[in-house]
């Protein structure tokens, strides 16, 4: 009898973890599915678990250190069309969700990027300022002239600035406004960036370029890919994505594939803690989020 009853306590902390590992208060009916692997088919990073089944064209993850929370965009559909129904979730560091954002009309959610107590997110002409407190949004950017806009970063000096991919510039919000801060008819700028050392860094054709606080431009990096996505890697390099290959660890001299391509997967706005040594990767059309442990197994070119 006692036997019997051990197993059973044993099957109960089972499910409970199982349940644990990633579930969804925001909507009862979906169910989701976790998948863990500690296999490492490449020498930079090990994939912990990817998680599905409540994702829709994930585009974007961002953290808030703060609150340890992360909040995913989806943009359903790969337009900026106004009948599209994106949506914003948040999630906790090992990837469980949380629930989804209260925010009506979003269009095509994509960059985010956290600030003081607010969550900025690019979605489609507009840029939305989401209070975390307040947990609602609490102004728009309506940026005339805006096509597409793509990705947003915060300076070091608190400046934010969101990229326009088919309007082929960079905008920097003051005053309440947006004036465009960056554009070149010498450059096709995807919308890709990511801000570090003062310097803002954006994806081009085959080029990583570095901009400074007065809009001057030089070539950081020439690649044989246009970056899907940029992040700094806290030692002066940089994490960079591929629709082609994967992940890179990368400096100005080196390159390393740190995450492997999977079939059905791109990856695109990812976000990389370097304090838990996390990288944290949407899938885009597979519909999914991969979590990797990069610590022990990634050590960049000095």
């Amino acid at each position: 009898m006692k036997y019997v009853f051990n197993a059973i306590i044993l099957l109960a902390v089972i499910f409970v973890i199982r349940m644990a590992a990633c579930h969804d208060t925001g909507n009862p009916e979906t169910e989701i599915e976790t998948v863990k692997s500690q296999e490492t088919d490449f020498s930079g990073a090990r994939l912990l678990k990817t998680c599905k089944n409540y994702f829709s064209v994930p585009q974007s993850v961002v953290l808030d250190g703060k609150n340890d929370i992360i909040y995913i965009s989806n943009i359903v559909s790969d337009t900026v069309k106004k009948e599209t129904s994106g949506y914003v979730c948040r999630a906790g560091l090992s990837g469980e969700v949380i629930d989804t954002l209260n925010i009506a009309g979003l269009a095509c959610p994509k960059g985010m990027a956290v600030g003081d107590g607010v969550l900025f997110i690019a979605d489609g002409v507009r840029l939305l300022e989401y209070g975390i407190q307040e947990d609602s949004v609490v102004k728009e950017y309506q940026i005339p002239g805006a096509e597409a806009l793509n990705d947003v970063v915060i300076s070091g000096k608190g400046t934010v600035y969101v990229s326009d991919s088919q309007g082929n510039c960079i905008y920097k919000i003051s005053d309440g406004g947006a004036d465009v801060f960056f554009s070149s008819q010498d450059y096709t700028l995807t919308g890709v960036m990511c801000f570090d050392d003062g310097f803002l860094y954006t994806a081009s054709d085959k080029k990583i370029l570095k901009i400074s606080e007065k809009a001057n431009v030089e070539v950081f990096k020439k690649m044989k890919f246009t970056p899907t996505g940029i992040k700094p890697d806290g030692k002066g390099g940089f994490l960079v994505a591929s629709n082609s290959d994967g992940i890179y660890a990368m400096t100005k001299d080196s390159s390393e594939l740190i995450v492997k391509k999977r079939q059905k997967v791109y990856y695109a706005d990812f976000e990389y803690v370097d304090q838990q040594k996390m990288l944290f990767a949407p899938t885009g059309l597979d519909n999914s989020l991969e979590i990797y442990e990069v610590g022990q197994y990634f050590q960049p070119a000095k």
